[in-house]
């Protein structure tokens, strides 16, 4: 199920159709998740997802974010394919943190973009 949700979209069609990877890129992240059959980690995922909305929106048009995803997405895919638990943690957590210091570097743009929504 990673493989077909990871593979769906490669680096110039995501690009190409960002709206569409950015709800593959969530059903990706969500699938992983489910993996762990854990219901209140399913839960804070879907709402920490929720929240997160406008921040997706601004890191999907950035297209050195949309790169990063296409590629972090395959080499998490291969090492859950090839039971390398530890690497594939090492990845997510990389991904993860990567989007921390991205929301961290342009968040005071998004918290602005999104005030300006409201109005």
């Amino acid at each position: 199920e990673l493989r077909r949700i990871g593979t769906r979209y490669s680096l110039e069609h995501a690009k190409a159709k960002l709206s569409e990877y950015s709800e593959a890129n969530i059903e990706f992240h969500r699938t992983i998740i489910g993996l762990s059959k854990c219901n209140a980690l399913q839960k804070m995922a879907d709402d920490l997802f929720a929240h997160l909305r406008p921040v997706r929106r601004h890191a999907m048009r950035d297209s050195s974010r949309t790169d990063r995803s296409v590629v972090d997405h395959t080499k998490i895919i291969e090492a859950i394919s090839g039971r390398d638990a530890d690497l594939a943690s090492d990845l997510v957590r990389d991904h993860t943190m990567r989007l921390s210091d991205y929301i961290e570097r342009v968040w005071q743009h998004i918290d602005s973009e999104t005030a300006m929504q409201r109005k």
